[in-house]
């Protein structure tokens, strides 16, 4: 199997790199598109030169597939440009208006944000990457046809130019293919790394030992990670025990890091959070030191090990690592951890008797979300705003926020937060009941 994955990879990038074709139409069941998924991320994340965008948003019909990948656009596109700005990088350029018009056709305003995004790739010989993978295709006929219609070019410059496309189909399907009949510029790809055959694979591979050690470390952590998942402790906590060792001793901080941010979520799951705490702790130290730090491992962890001091209601430590959280999210462009990470900062001032600095986090949040274009997080932090008005009696910013709750993201400006109480225990909690 690892033959098998390797394989995949393998044509994967070359699809990337290859100048005949611009889109690779995959035929995969649901059981496979998560390893066909994770395998373009890993592509993603090895890149220097090319810039992903992939969507896995659930296909039910055009015009609501085209609104999803336009606005997951957007929110990337704005966590980004917030990222250069607060670094002193310059900004990328606006989004463009064919994209946003929700009145245009669906495979318009999909082809308007995947030329634009080709402005935003960092070297001029770049490419953009873009990956369509829903898990869940409702309708196969609509499908094929929105793909018909976006794949449709002129010779001598087609609108892709400077872009590679990735596109799921199932297996079964033959509505796509009757839709696109012999368009030009597609290739077909049908792996074989189905849940079944990858299970017992990886347990092969463990034990061949005709295999560098490398590839028998990286299925035996496979192997334990699912070992783990399905409840096999003993089991999972052995081999890992092992690999620790194994990777310690190559000094490879970031599989060491890896292996013990996964022991730790093991042993938090069963019942012994100490250890697992402690495990996930010591995973910091060799991750951020890795000469390239893997971000989403340091994100995980910093992630489990806030959930845990906040669980334990250790208010001062849960606000450190959700405060890290926050910037590690920044980073890996992961808007929504952004935003529940900043709204639990203020949660764990609240709870230290720290309601200014609260009431700043969740001010902020606000505009934040605002910046970002995502109502919901807005929403929710004015919902926390409007608790903390209400319990203290001030009627006029309730009704500032209500108005403000109203209205789509450009509402009147909210009320400056009054002085900070001595405490917080007399308010009661931030979900309204008492304290």
């Amino acid at each position: 199997m690892q033959q098998q994955l390797a394989a995949l990879e393998r044509t994967l990038a070359d699809f990337v790199v290859q100048r005949d074709h611009a889109a690779m139409l995959v035929r995969c069941g649901e059981d496979e598109i998560p390893i066909v998924t994770r395998t373009i991320e890993g592509l993603d994340e090895a890149s220097t030169s090319e810039l992903y965008w992939i969507a896995t948003d659930d296909f039910v019909e055009p015009a609501s597939y085209a609104e999803a990948l336009v606005q997951s656009f957007r929110v990337k596109h704005a966590t980004v440009r917030l990222a250069l700005l607060q670094e002193g990088l310059g900004e990328w350029p606006a989004l463009p208006a064919a994209a946003l018009d929700a009145s245009a056709p669906p495979a318009a305003r999909i082809r308007a944000i995947m030329e634009f995004s080709r402005e935003l790739v960092p070297e001029r010989a770049g490419l953009s990457v873009w990956a369509l993978l829903p898990t869940r295709i409702a309708n196969h006929a609509a499908w094929g046809a929105l793909l018909a219609e976006l794949l449709q070019h002129r010779l001598p410059r087609p609108w892709f130019h400077g872009l590679r496309l990735f596109v799921r189909v199932e297996r079964a399907d033959a509505a796509v293919p009757a839709a696109l009949g012999a368009t030009p510029r597609v290739l077909w790809f049908e792996p074989d790394v189905g849940t079944d055959a990858v299970l017992r694979a990886i347990d092969l591979a463990v034990d061949d030992e005709s295999l560098p050690m490398e590839v028998r470390a990286q299925n035996a952590f496979l192997s334990a990670a699912l070992d783990g998942a399905h409840g096999r402790v003993d089991l999972a906590i052995r081999k890992l025990g092992i690999l620790l060792k194994y990777y310690g001793g190559l000094q490879d901080g970031a599989m060491t890091s890896l292996v013990l941010a996964t022991l730790g979520g093991i042993y938090s799951r069963a019942g012994d959070v100490a250890r697992g705490q402690a495990l996930l702790e010591s995973a910091i130290a060799p991750a951020a030191l890795a000469p390239q730090p893997p971000v989403p491992v340091l994100l995980s962890v910093t992630q489990q090990l806030g959930e845990q001091h906040l669980a334990a209601g250790r208010w001062a430590e849960a606000e450190g690592y959700y405060d890290a959280l926050r910037r590690l999210a920044l980073m890996q462009r992961s808007p929504d951890i952004m935003m529940g990470a900043t709204d639990t900062v203020g949660y764990t001032q609240f709870m230290q008797g720290r309601v200014a600095d609260a009431l700043r986090s969740w001010y902020d949040g606000v505009k934040l979300a605002e910046g970002l274009g995502l109502a919901a997080a807005r929403n929710s932090l004015l919902s926390r705003l409007r608790w903390y008005y209400e319990q203290t009696g001030n009627a006029s910013a309730v009704q500032a926020i209500d108005a403000r709750l109203a209205t789509p993201l450009a509402p009147p400006q909210l009320p400056p937060p009054p002085p900070a109480p001595t405490a917080a225990g007399s308010l009661g909690t931030l979900d309204g009941g008492a304290a």
